[in-house]
């Protein structure tokens, strides 16, 4: 074997040999000598490491050549290596390969991690260059993550997360891992396990960052989610710099699903903190965003959102009026209709589409409304059903809000009081443990009760 030695260099994309010589190579020879070099280092015994042609033609900037094309074409580079002394590649067949380095594996050093040049490669996203063993895994990965997204739309959290977990435990790579662990976050999010979303995201972060060539699209995705849950937690502050922070990586780049939901988030902060007009305006690039990547479970989700922006209008109104639920002002009717309206495209888009199980928010909102309208029977029903949808699922804030809703709607019409105590109470538990304190003093404070737990 050759005794000489090899640098790769990815992060100023050159190749050396042992006596400083820079191989004069283009993008595409830069690659295959950065794979062949991962290759020998990683699969040193049996064949060497060597590469096929199938495998180095789905190399970046091979992907349009042939196998022929592919073969003579490393072919003619050893050759011109050969007439300078350089050459340092060798095959089984001249054309047809498999092609290897003729180099000791322990004469091979790289300037980043494995993982780094796994991601430099794009190892993770080529299914092609995987062993038989590790082409299994990822079958079954594929399996428990479609699974887990399948139980997500049908609202069954428990079994959703399941199939997370196994998929990240079958996931050999650090994209795969990523992928899972975004979901299993999701998923503590939607459950109200606020403190387990946060470990989660907090370890995807470590992850991430621990590759020199980190994953910005990751990051980012990372960044949005977590967004979300400082918002679920009410520090609207945080969650709007976490928001610019995914917002700042992906700048530039077209990536419109992450970026409308980047600015339905932001929307989201904007109506909490009731700045109203700034919201409807970025909920509706999100819109736009989210249309052109036919994302259903975006779509309704900003749907919902708009509608929520027309339900606090309406509150607003009813608020300056001193908060009485009678002669509600012609404008306040006008924007719960209009809630009502986009709530129940929300509700309509989720059954076409069968997405949206996981929450009954929708339900919740097109309820309050029909009760701020004094609509009691459409009121109870819709807070019913989002109950229902709710149990299923598992969502404590869910819960909460629906069971608010049913509780008060019982108040307000006469009805079995003992059970409207008990919705309210129920309400009352479920917020505790999602941490909604203001929502716990009010309801403690307006129907005089007292937490059990």
């Amino acid at each position: 074997m050759n005794k000489s030695s090899l640098r790769i260099n990815i992060k100023n994309l050159t190749v050396e040999a042992g006596d400083g010589y820079s191989y004069p190579l283009t993008k595409r020879f830069l690659y295959l000598y950065v794979y062949l070099a991962y290759q020998r280092t990683v699969e040193s015994s049996g064949d060497g490491g060597f590469a096929t042609l199938e495998q180095i033609r789905h190399l970046p900037f091979w992907e349009k050549n042939s196998f022929e094309s592919v073969g003579k074409q490393i072919r003619r580079h050893m050759m011109e290596m050969e007439q300078t002394g350089r050459n340092v590649i060798v095959a089984v067949q001249r054309i047809k390969g498999p092609f290897g380095l003729n180099i000791e594996p322990e004469n091979i050093t790289f300037d980043a991690s494995r993982e780094s040049i796994g991601r430099f490669l794009g190892l993770d996203r080529l299914a092609v260059l995987r062993s038989e063993k590790s082409e299994s895994n990822l079958y079954r990965y594929v399996e428990e993550i479609t699974q887990g997204d399948i139980y997500f739309n049908e609202g069954l959290l428990k079994k959703s997360l399941q199939s997370f977990r196994a998929a990240m435990n079958q996931g050999e790579t650090l994209d795969q891992k990523i992928t899972a662990l975004l979901r299993i976050g999701r998923i503590h999010e939607r459950q109200g396990d606020y403190g387990e979303a946060r470990d989660t995201y907090e370890s995807m972060e470590k992850l991430i960052k621990k590759d020199s060539v980190y994953d910005y699209y990751g990051l980012a995705n990372l960044y949005n989610n977590l967004a979300f849950l400082y918002y679920r937690e009410n520090d609207f502050e945080l969650s709007e710099k976490t928001y610019f922070k995914a917002f700042d990586l992906i700048r530039g780049r077209t990536h419109n699903q992450l970026l409308g939901r980047i600015y339905n988030g932001l929307a989201v902060i904007y109506e909490a903190t009731e700045r109203f007009i700034e919201a409807l305006g970025f909920f509706k690039n999100s819109l736009v965003l989210e249309c052109v990547e036919s994302d259903f479970s975006g779509i309704s989700s900003v749907y919902f959102n708009i509608g929520n922006v027309y339900r606090r209008m309406g509150d607003q109104i009813i608020k300056s009026g001193g908060g009485a639920m009678k002669n509600i002002p012609a404008e306040a009717k006008g924007y719960y209709l209009q809630a009502i309206t986009w709530g129940m495209k929300c509700v309509n888009l989720c059954d076409r589409t069968g997405v949206g199980d996981e929450t009954s928010q929708d339900r919740t909102l097109i309820s309050y409304c029909y009760y701020r309208l004094k609509n009691f029977k459409k009121a109870m029903a819709y807070a019913d059903e989002a109950n229902r949808m709710a149990v299923t699922s598992g969502n404590k804030r869910d819960l909460a809000l629906s069971y608010e809703l049913m509780g008060k709607i019982l108040k307000v019409t006469g009805g079995d009081q003992a059970k409207a105590n008990e919705y309210l109470q129920k309400s009352l538990e479920y917020y505790h443990m999602i941490g909604h304190k203001a929502r716990v003093e009010r309801l403690m404070s307006q129907f005089n009760l007292t937490l059990k737990s």
